[in-house]
């Protein structure tokens, strides 16, 4: 039985104050054996009966009724009666099949997920539909009384939560989820608020490059026998083999009140202020903006067409996906007050990257921002799911509104983005994330799972025939950044695109990883150019070779910085101290198999493609590759007047 109770509302409502009347659902924890398709079935006052009737339509009530792990949003005969009327249906009898199964997997994951797990935003899994959904709680006084209201999607409300059963988790809604059938570009452009952005957005016509949802042309390795709700073993480890090929987009908009702030109040001032950011033609790509139809503004060059596409990212992030946001990951981050948490994602603008943080003071989500008390670049603040009651979430994405303009100016990437860029392995590609496989949920010792790519269909990535490629899922069981990551088992050669730096110049290339007799033994290339002699991912931080002794050896700062130098020398650095290895006291840099390897240090042009090839060169199909992350850091930092810090 589940038995968490409700701590993140309970320190909520103790902050507003100490005399509560919660109008909100009860805890009720009812693990008698039964099923989701039972429970519903055994409501003494038969209060699913349309539900179970959608259920049945559409072949999904067996589902519900045998083995699995799933989260039933079940709407009541009530909210039902209320969604035929708003439709002008008579009965359920007159949908399709295909209407009722779009009803019903609105309402189920294939997770389980108790309120008491949840943070206001997004639900950290989607639907069987593949839609985000969003967790909010509202509240409000009643006096000296708080009264809280929990909802999905800020319009459904939570009549009871957490209904353990034997596959699963019911809570009970009030109202029947509609997904939306619009696109991102169709959403942002029906948005009352956001005109102005949505014009520029329909005259570059860069809303046909959001028009995208599924790969026609994949299809699934094995068939049914390698479906979500049928993983497939190897070794120790469970296999999703992703049905689909979702193409999702995630967008950060500002509303018109934001540009009205800046002193853009009409469409002829955001074409000026764009070509003012982006005109670095000389002039050559600029558009008439007396001339809506002028075919210049849909040029991928053209200073406007720049402005909206570094507003866009080729992956669905919903506001709790864009960092961590796993309690049990964030406890690991054990240096907040000197390092946020942050990761970088390359933008549908070519060759440009964001970089999105999560402070811990103030609490938020920032785009571009740099420091910290004090702070040297302020950033775009993300605003929260929480602050809006707008629909953002479409059939192929989400949006989210921010609260300043967002740019890729000269002064952003020489500021802002002119620091170590450090990328989790599992942003490489947006089919790494669009695929369910970063940021998915679980448990380590019952579940242990992994999404598997297909080659040919990972954005970004090439590999052999003979490479098994995984995302293996968020967790705080594995000694990694952040907790996700990349697994390749086989005798592997994988080929990746590096992402985009922002400025040119020399960068030093580092790969993290954690070393142990599993392991492969790994030719690196940049490009075609092989990177020095073999790494041997087998040998751990304690061997000569690489001579890691732990910083608490050594009498001062200075010897520690000595030993590093000694370290470098040699192709090695030690790990990180700003997140903790689990099960462990220590940070990461604190453990002898937690390493960084200098695969390279190139010149870099911020406006090339680059690959790094990884090759493993022994005989043995078992051995298998931890890609934790990559960094890009600047001579201006791992060489700069200050010493790289250690975070």
């Amino acid at each position: 039985m589940h038995k968490k109770g409700f701590l993140l509302i309970n320190v909520a409502v103790a902050l507003l104050t100490g005399c509560q009347d919660i109008d909100s659902p009860g805890n009720y924890y009812t693990f008698t054996g039964q099923t989701v398709a039972s429970f519903l079935e055994s409501d003494p006052n038969n209060s699913f009966s349309q539900f179970i009737y959608v259920l049945k339509g559409c072949n999904l009530w067996t589902t519900l009724s045998t083995y699995g792990t799933y989260t039933c949003l079940a709407p009541t005969n009530s909210a039902f009666e209320k969604y035929m009327s708003d439709h002008n249906i008579g009965s359920l009898s007159e949908l399709t099949y295909n209407q009722l199964d779009t009803i019903a997997r609105s309402h189920i994951m294939e997770q389980t997920f108790y309120c008491t797990d949840l943070i206001e935003g997004s639900i950290p899994y989607p639907n069987m539909l593949d839609r985000l959904l969003t967790y909010s709680v509202d509240s409000s006084m009643n006096g000296s009384q708080v009264r809280l209201k929990h909802k999905i999607n800020k319009t459904s409300l939570l009549l009871e939560m957490d209904d353990t059963v034997q596959n699963g988790v019911v809570h009970i809604v009030d109202k029947v989820l509609e997904p939306s059938t619009q696109t991102v570009a169709d959403l942002i452009i029906a948005d009352t608020a956001t005109t102005l952005f949505a014009q520029a957005l329909e005259i570059t016509h860069f809303k046909d490059s959001l028009t995208a949802f599924m790969d026609r042309t994949y299809i699934e390795p094995g068939g049914d026998s390698c479906n979500t709700l049928r993983p497939i073993k190897y070794g120790d480890i469970k296999l999703i083999w992703p049905e689909n090929r979702l193409f999702k987009f995630t967008g950060f908009v500002e509303r018109d009140q934001v540009f009205r702030n800046a002193g853009i109040n009409t469409f002829q001032d955001l074409v000026n202020y764009a070509n003012s950011i982006y005109d670095t033609d000389n002039g050559q790509y600029l558009a008439d903006a007396t001339n809506l139809q002028d075919t210049m503004f849909r040029n991928p060059n053209n200073p406007l067409f720049k402005f909206v596409a570094y507003h866009f990212l080729p992956e669905q992030m919903g506001y709790n996906d864009l960092n961590v946001t796993n309690t049990d990951i964030v406890t690991n981050y054990i240096k907040r007050d000197k390092y946020d948490i942050e990761d970088f994602y390359e933008t549908m603008l070519p060759h440009s990257i964001m970089r999105i943080s999560t402070p811990n003071k103030p609490a938020g989500v920032y785009i571009n921002r740099k420091g910290r008390a004090p702070v040297e670049v302020e950033g775009v603040r993300v605003v929260a799911p929480s602050e809006t009651d707008a629909n953002q979430s479409a059939m192929n994405g989400v949006y989210h509104y921010i609260d300043n303009i967002l740019v890729y100016s000269d002064d952003v990437r020489k500021n802002a983005l002119n620091v170590r860029i450090r990328l989790d392995c599992t942003t490489l590609s947006p089919d790494f994330i669009n695929s369910g496989g970063r940021n998915r949920p679980g448990n380590h010792e019952q579940n242990n799972t992994c999404t598997a790519l297909k080659k040919g269909y990972v954005k970004n990535f090439d590999f052999s025939n003979e490479t098994l490629l995984l995302v293996q899922f968020r967790d705080s069981y594995y000694s990694c950044w952040e907790g996700d990551q990349i697994l390749v088992f086989g005798i592997y050669d994988v080929t990746f695109k590096l992402p985009p730096v922002p400025n040119s110049g020399t960068y030093e290339i580092r790969f993290g990883y954690f070393a142990e007799e599993t392991r492969g033994v790994v030719q690196w290339y940049f490009g075609d150019a092989p990177c020095g002699i073999p790494l041997d991912m087998r040998v751990e931080g304690l061997d000569p070779k690489i001579g890691w002794i732990a910083d608490s050896e050594f009498k001062s700062d200075r010897e520690i910085v000595a030993h590093e130098k000694t370290m470098r020398a040699r192709g090695y650095m030690k790990s990180l101290d700003s997140f903790k290895a689990p099960y462990s006291s220590t940070d990461l840099r604190g453990d002898y198999r937690n390493l960084r390897r200098i695969v390279t240090t190139e010149y870099l042009d911020a406006n090339t493609d680059y690959t790094l090839r990884l090759r493993q060169v022994i005989d043995n199909p078992q051995a298998v590759m931890q890609f934790d992350y990559i960094e890009l850091v600047p001579k201006n930092v791992y060489y700069g007047l200050t010493p790289e810090d250690f975070h």
